[in-house]
């Protein structure tokens, strides 16, 4: 018995094809050092052996189990694999994007970038995601294998490592790109901060993000999911009027980014609570957004005509530098703010008081009128 070490097939070996291997013994070293001619003594077995090549994702993989930014990726821990597979001549038949490669094992990285130009299905720097805003995600592939495949997508949106949502679509033979329908960040996501995202494409019925695969590729990114605070006056629609704010969206509505720290706590609001929406919550007591209005109280306060007072809101600050706390008032009732008073919030402030908040004689009495903070 002998033994060969150190075989290891190139990186540009032709792979999922017969490829002649020739095995020579004889006491005439120079005679096998050469694949042909002639030997005095000894054997010569010729065999057929195919070099089969894996893609593998690069996801970072801290080591065995999941949690935050920890994904089961290398082998050892489970993660995915595809065997990459080829035509008679020697073409990659089923692939996300337009460029594959071959792996040994995982390509873990810290941002999902270990695995090369290799990942080019997605983009998501080219990809917004809000909280509750549906959207299709269109991912170029090639499958011409001469059947169908499945192209999965499957998301971290609440950053523990583990994929809780998956989107999938049929990926007929002969398909060049595949669509993935209402992919919607859900309201529990992580805002602002990297969460993983896994695609795998293959012939397979059943489909994990994890184990291996028979055939396709498997490519891993990482997003960041955004959420939005809105407003909640009345809106009836496009222009202002009486009890007719500019609250939604397609009304040009106020609207304001959700903005965390390091370990995802909020770190700029009004009150003790925040929520994110996918539009203004217009409604006509202006409650539609619920506990989230929790930095001032109407009901404990009292406004007389050109009495002047000053107003104390529930804040906080821990951006690390200034802000700044503006209140409108709609006076008279027109849906247009006519008044406005500011004032900074340095810092690590918790409270804010805007001073002389005074309603004119033009004030409509005893009516609900708007008032917004921002």
């Amino acid at each position: 018995t002998g033994t060969l070490s150190g075989v290891t097939p190139p990186v540009g070996a032709v792979i999922n094809t017969d490829l002649a291997v020739r095995f020579r013994i004889s006491t005439d070293m120079a005679a096998v050092m050469s694949p042909s001619g002639g030997a005095p003594d000894g054997e010569v077995e010729d065999y057929l052996i195919q070099v089969m090549a894996f893609d593998y994702g690069d996801l970072v993989d801290a080591g065995a189990g999941t949690g935050e930014q920890d994904y089961e990726t290398q082998s050892a821990n489970g993660g995915p694999v595809h065997k990459i597979i080829t035509d008679n001549m020697g073409n990659v038949t089923l692939k996300i994007g337009s460029l594959i490669d071959d792996e040994l094992d995982g390509q873990q990285s810290d941002d999902a970038d270990g695995d090369g130009d290799d990942e080019d299905g997605f983009d998501p720097g080219a990809q917004m995601f809000e909280t509750t805003v549906s959207q299709d995600i269109t991912v170029p592939v090639m499958n011409m294998t001469g059947g169908d495949a499945k192209l999965t997508m499957y998301v971290d949106w609440n950053n523990d490592g583990v994929f809780e949502d998956m989107y999938s679509v049929t990926v007929p033979n002969n398909a060049t790109e595949a669509t993935l329908a209402s992919v919607t960040p859900p309201v529990t996501s992580a805002l602002n901060e990297d969460v993983g995202v896994r695609f795998r494409l293959t012939t397979s019925t059943v489909m994990d993000p994890n184990g291996p695969a028979p055939d396709g590729e498997v490519e891993d990114y990482e997003i960041m999911v955004m959420g939005y605070d809105y407003g909640d006056l009345a809106d009836a629609g496009a222009g202002t009027g009486v009890q007719d704010y500019e609250t939604e969206s397609a009304n040009g509505g106020p609207r304001h980014k959700i903005v965390t720290d390091d370990m995802g706590n909020v770190t700029l609001k009004i009150g003790a609570l925040i929520d994110d929406e996918a539009d203004g919550q217009a409604s006509d007591d202006a409650d539609g957004d619920g506990d989230d209005e929790d930095g001032f109280d109407p009901t404990a306060q009292m406004f007389v005509t050109t009495v002047a007072q000053d107003i104390d809101v529930l804040v906080m600050n821990m951006t690390g530098g200034d802000a700044k706390l503006t209140m409108y008032v709609d006076w008279n009732n027109d849906g247009v703010f006519e008044d406005m008073y500011s004032v900074t919030v340095p810092n690590n402030a918790t409270e804010a008081t805007l001073a002389a908040v005074t309603p004119p004689l033009t004030t409509a009495l005893n009516q609900d009128i708007g008032v917004r903070f921002r």
